[in-house]
């Protein structure tokens, strides 16, 4: 607490700026808007590898976690670091946990937010409790485990606990396989059921919309980002960026704004209900030596965050347009909750053709 005081007290411009700063030029661009930087995060420990995951805390919305490690196929695996921190004290990190292998993906239990999994890029994925004084993982999946993955583990997600109340969640590898695990007691595995999830082309991310439950966004190399809707064949929205897109994620306030980082510097925000095809934002926030490679909204607060390829994280707020609550004609603004939100969607999944 101590800490936290000293680093607002002297970081108190930035503090103010998240509290209190409105662009009020927004009035004036036509819908558009922009992003103000924030907070910086930086481990010095961490300089030499890559931010490869990002997770806002549902619990505490102020805490997120930072998986690193390396993109690189042809790079020695030397392995990698989970940190945790928090935007009340961001000159260093909560917890610290160092890896014998680069972290690819990390999410955080949404109910027990002190269990977090990760994947990493030996296959392997491993189960960290922030409770553990040891720092070790209470369960990991090891060359020997049943349905151990080949390939790098490219995502990871919690599901809901089973009946017997134990935890479960899934593996995306780059192996071409989708594994579904549970914990047992003991810190033991047992491996469930695969599915085949080979994706021709190289996908950066797929992410379902929060609030549809048959709508997902995915980008990737070849500057693409698309929007499907499952019970159709093609995608509803194509949008070309111009540079390889790293990361998309949508925002937890609307079903139809979400996020991109392309290898340009960019941050990209869209708002379909908006404009349908053309960003509300597009503006650099990364330096060209550095490459932004991740993307993630805070659950609460207008701020996203964005990792980059050294190891950095800054934290941006969303100027007002770039999170206003949709309008009725009188000027009144709309309910936004879940039903609002899914009709939303429906009415723009509507005018793009019929669904199969």
């Amino acid at each position: 607490m101590m800490e936290q005081s000293v680093v607002s007290n002297m970081y108190g411009e930035i503090t103010d700026d998240f509290l209190y700063f409105e662009d009020a030029s927004d009035e004036f661009r036509g819908g558009k808007g922009t992003v103000a930087p924030l907070w910086k995060f930086l481990y010095e420990e961490a300089k030499g590898l890559c931010v490869t995951a990002l997770c806002w805390s549902t619990e505490y919305n102020d805490l997120f976690a930072v998986g690193l490690g390396s993109y690189g196929y042809d790079i020695e695996d030397r392995g990698g670091m989970l940190l945790f921190y928090t935007r009340k004290k961001h000159t260093y990190p909560e917890f610290i946990f160092n890896t014998d292998s680069g972290v690819m993906c990390v999410d955080i239990h949404k109910e027990l937010s002190e269990l977090v999994v990760m994947g990493m890029t030996d296959g392997c994925v491993a189960v960290y409790s922030l409770l553990e004084e040891n720092k070790q993982p209470i369960c990991k999946a090891t060359c020997l485990s049943p349905g151990k993955h080949s390939g790098r583990v490219m995502q990871v997600k919690w599901k809901k606990d089973d009946f017997d109340g134990k935890h479960n969640f899934l593996s995306v590898s780059a192996d071409g396989r989708v594994v579904s695990w549970t914990l047992r007691e003991g810190g033991k595995y047992s491996f469930l059921k695969e599915y085949d999830a080979h994706f021709p082309m190289s996908v950066q991310c797929v992410r379902w919309n929060p609030f549809h439950s048959q709508v997902f966004i995915s980008c990737g190399l070849d500057w693409m980002v698309k929007i499907w809707d499952e019970r159709m064949k093609s995608p509803v929205f194509t949008f070309d960026l111009r540079a390889e897109v790293m990361d998309v994620a949508w925002a937890p306030y609307s079903s139809t704004v979400f996020a991109a980082v392309t290898a340009d510097g960019k941050v990209h925000v869209f708002d379909l209900s908006v404009k349908k095809y053309e960003a509300l934002c597009q503006q650099i926030v990364v330096s060209k030596k550095k490459r932004p490679v991740k993307i993630e909204f805070n659950p609460v607060d207008p701020i996203i965050i964005v990792g980059d390829d050294r190891g950095h994280v800054i934290s941006l707020k969303l100027s007002p347009n770039l999170r206003k609550k949709p309008e009725n004609e009188e000027d009144q603004e709309l309910p936004n909750g879940p039903e609002e939100e899914i009709a939303k969607m429906e009415r723009l999944l509507s005018q793009t053709g019929e669904i199969d």
